[in-house]
Formats: C-alpha cells, sequence, structure tokens
C-alpha cells in the first residue's frame, strides 16, 4: 500500500510541474505492457508474465493496439502464448489525461486449449505535462473468454 501512495504522489508532484497542454498523439507510436487483456483472465489461461502492447495513434479520439505475449517463466512444459488487437476512442480528453473506451479482440493458446476473447475497456490514461512521453493507464470494463 505504501507503493501506491508513493507512486500517486510522485505522480501529482510531476503532474503538476510544468504547463498543462492537451496531448494529441495522432501520428505517433507507443509501446507498453498489458496485465489484463489477454493474460491471466478468469479462466486461468494465458502468459502469467503479461503481455507487451504496441499503439498508434490514428487520430485525436482512435488509437489502435497489438497486444502479444508468451510465457518463458514456466519450464514444466507450459507452451502459453496470446495476441489481440484493439481499438481505442478517447470519450474525454483533458489536458493531461484521457477517457477512454473501445472494442478488443484477442486470441490465447494455453497447452493445446485455444480460448477466444472480447473485451469491451473503460479506461483512464494520464501523462506528465512535462514528460508527455510517459503515460499510465487503468482499466476496468467486460471481457468475455470463449475456449474452443
Amino acid at each position: 500500500m505504501k507503493k501506491l501512495f508513493t507512486l500517486a504522489a510522485v505522480v501529482a508532484v510531476v503532474g503538476m510541474a510544468g504547463t498543462a497542454s492537451a496531448i494529441d498523439r495522432s501520428g505517433s507510436f507507443a509501446l507498453g505492457a498489458q496485465e489484463v487483456f489477454t493474460t491471466s483472465n478468469f479462466s486461468g489461461f494465458g502468459s502469467t508474465a503479461g503481455s507487451w502492447s504496441l499503439k498508434y495513434g490514428v487520430t485525436d479520439r482512435f488509437t489502435g493496439q497489438l497486444t502479444f505475449g508468451f510465457d518463458m517463466i514456466n519450464k514444466g512444459g507450459n507452451n502459453q502464448a496470446n495476441f489481440g488487437g484493439r481499438l481505442l476512442y478517447d470519450l474525454v480528453d483533458n489536458e493531461n489525461s484521457d477517457f477512454y473506451t473501445g472494442l478488443g479482440f484477442g486470441y490465447q493458446v494455453d497447452n493445446g486449449n485455444n480460448v477466444l476473447l472480447l473485451q469491451i475497456p473503460l479506461g483512464w490514461e494520464f501523462a506528465f505535462s512535462g514528460l508527455p512521453e510517459v503515460g499510465f493507464s487503468f482499466e476496468a470494463g467486460f471481457i468475455y473468454e470463449y475456449m474452443k
């Protein structure tokens, strides 16, 4: 809990430094990590180490995202891999943050089990005013898993 409060304090201090400006990420790429979509979800499938993501700002309101991950931690023969794609839409554009929703599709392979995913996220992304290259996202939403 102390780490969460420390992170919140650092975000507040750095976020207040500098002038605020709206962030337009159209035409630019971003790298990130996913810990919910295409990872260990309710069924227990997916890579335990999370997934990497690649975002591209299509317009100032739309963002496309590809996710991919695999599990190298388990040496007992667990062959886990996942990939997916999402289209995100900014509902509210603030100076240093975005409130967004979207639609995502994913696919997981875990020891021969195949899982199809459908996600409708509701998220919030915050970026520092003095350092717009760094951002943090928090999401909630609906994930439907269909095991083939």
